[in-house]
């Protein structure tokens, strides 16, 4: 048992990991509909607050307080261990800011069945993302976001899925391999679903199972299409570190490194003119670069988190 770690007995075949971070109250909603839904909940606490100390105390529920922040990618396999190692049949992973309805377990689960009835080789299923920034100031009703599609159309084929609300399998780890903890946040399921890809499963997604969930903090409008982005320096330094480091030394399809690339130039320019402490940013990608080039990979030093 790993060292701060309380675990209750176990009575469900769906685990829910959900990685923590000096969670806001909405962390408390999303473990209770999880509960609600007959789902086994761990949390990874990377730092504590009184919402998490809240959820300790009076749910019952697993989880693992870590003495330091270890970063998404290691989050990530200490819950993929937990799954391995148990009698669990499905894995959901959760960011703690997003937000699903009260069927949704049920749904992904019925759905991937159906999926996986005629390509056996699908590693992870996810929801259709609405981004919580855009409810109000584009008017979202519910009726939008409840909105059913065609039968022939519930699911497509994706090249990339965000791990929050994503289905896993047992056969997805042990096919694909666990996530990269050189990254330590940003990038980490773009690397997985390539690495997936590049062994030739697939990544399906829903067309009409919808979770909220916030991407980004600030977006801008060009050309009338909305674009969701970082206005926060480390946030901006392991993005550009990991994009490049991925580019050079990944396990990625070569239309990815060349869309990644192009992609890596615009960021440079955009993180920079949008930024509201430019010199900061300027240092933070100087060293971003730097670390990529060099391979310093694995958590920061530059700023404290």
């Amino acid at each position: 048992m790993l060292k701060g770690t309380n675990m209750n007995y176990q009575k469900r075949n769906i685990l829910a990991g959900i990685i923590v971070y000096k969670p806001e109250k909405n962390l408390l909603k999303l473990v209770q509909l999880l509960l609600e839904q007959n789902v086994d909940v761990f949390l990874f606490i990377n730092e504590r607050n009184s919402f998490s100390d809240l959820l300790i105390k009076n749910k019952k529920i697993n989880y693992f307080n870590s003495d330091i922040n270890v970063g998404i990618s290691i989050s990530l396999n200490k819950i993929i261990k937990l799954f391995l190692k148990n009698d669990y049949k499905y894995l959901f992973t959760f960011d703690q800011d997003s937000m699903i309805d009260l069927n949704f377990i049920k749904l992904m689960v019925d759905s991937f069945t159906e999926v996986y009835k005629f390509d056996s080789n699908i590693v992870c299923y996810s929801p259709r993302i609405i981004d919580e920034k855009y409810l109000n100031k584009r008017g979202y009703s519910n009726y939008f976001l409840k909105k059913k599609y065609n039968k022939k159309t519930n699911y497509e084929l994706v090249n990339y899925s965000i791990t929050s609300g994503s289905l896993f399998i047992k056969k997805s780890f042990k096919n694909v391999g666990n996530m990269n903890e050189k990254l330590f946040i940003d990038g980490v399921d773009i690397d997985w679903c390539q690495r997936a890809l590049m062994k030739g499963f697939k990544i399906y997604k829903s067309k009409n199972i919808l979770m909220k969930h916030k991407i980004g903090k600030k977006f801008i409008s060009i050309f009338g299409i909305r674009k969701s982005y970082h206005d926060d320096n480390l946030r901006v330094y392991y993005i550009i570190r990991n994009s490049i480091f991925l580019i050079f030394n990944g396990c990625n399809t070569k239309i990815w490194k060349f869309f990644e690339t192009i992609k890596t130039f615009i960021r440079l320019f955009a993180y920079t003119i949008l930024s509201t402490n430019k010199l900061h940013t300027i240092m933070i990608i100087f060293f971003a670069f730097k670390d990529a080039f060099l391979k310093n990979m694995g958590k920061m030093k530059y700023i404290n988190h």
